[in-house]
């Protein structure tokens, strides 16, 4: 009887551990079919993502560096101080209502000049702001051959600056100003060849528009272009009559200059 029971108990085993690997025979397909079935489905689903025009789009708007490397120190607009040394050619016509013997008469000079410029800038929206200042420097002058008027180097009186300034990338600024200053002549001469010539010392209001343009090659340093438009008047002194400065001279001029600015953050 045990030997029965014994060999009962082998032969349900042996059915039982059969039904388990027929089981797992019949579930290696489903699944393997299932995996095959899920990786194309993948694939195909990335390919219709990378398809997408709209993705694409993203793709190359993130691949993209647009904010400038100094955007993080500039933020949007060059503000407070600057400084800026400028040198350039000039040509002028002064005009000689009466100097000396001369009267209704012109001359036209040619020459160079060199300024300082001390600026603070202030935002007022965006990259748009304006600018206070002022400056110093001097110009030589030399006459047109033949010309009875002789010019002089002049110096530059530090004067009152204002204008406007547009940030229009961290690495180009543009501006529009306007100067005030006081400029002084010692031994204008008119050379009517008496002897001796006469001299005179006077000092001009002179009215200064400018523009210009900044490139910043780096974080701090620029190259300036500049245009000045001046207009020199000279006011007489309180009853000159008699006097070498009992002259009416006024003179109108253009400049171009190229120099370097730097601001300092």
């Amino acid at each position: 009887m045990l030997f029965i029971e014994h060999e009962v108990r082998v032969k349900s085993l042996n059915t039982m551990s059969k039904i388990a690997l027929l089981a797992l025979a019949l579930l290696q397909p489903s699944t393997g079919y299932a995996e095959e079935s899920l990786m194309p489905a993948a694939s195909n689903g990335s390919e219709s993502m990378e398809n997408r025009p709209a993705l694409k789009k993203m793709e190359l708007k993130l691949g993209t560096d647009d904010v400038h490397d100094w955007e993080r120190y500039v933020r949007g607009f060059r503000r407070e101080h600057q400084f800026a040394l400028v040198a350039g050619y000039s040509s002028g016509v002064w005009e000689l209502h009466r100097v000396g013997t001369m009267e209704g008469e012109k001359s036209r000079e040619k020459g160079v000049f060199g300024k300082f410029q001390y600026s603070f800038h202030l935002p007022l929206y965006k990259g748009f702001g304006y600018l206070l200042g002022s400056s110093f420097g001097s110009l030589y002058e030399s006459s047109s051959t033949g010309s009875r008027f002789r010019s002089v180097p002049s110096v530059m009186l530090p004067g009152v600056l204002a204008g406007f300034v547009l940030n229009v990338t961290p690495a180009i600024r543009c501006f529009l100003a306007g100067e005030v200053y006081l400029e002084r002549f010692d031994g204008l001469q008119d050379r009517d060849g008496q002897e001796p010539d006469e001299r005179i010392h006077i000092t001009t209001e002179t009215f200064d528009g400018s523009f210009g343009v900044d490139w910043f090659y780096s974080l701090k340093w620029a190259v300036r272009a500049e245009g000045h438009l001046r207009r020199l008047v000279y006011v007489r002194p309180q009853e000159p009559a008699g006097k070498p400065v009992d002259a009416n001279i006024k003179k109108r001029d253009e400049w171009v200059g190229l120099g370097i600015a730097h601001h300092f953050l």
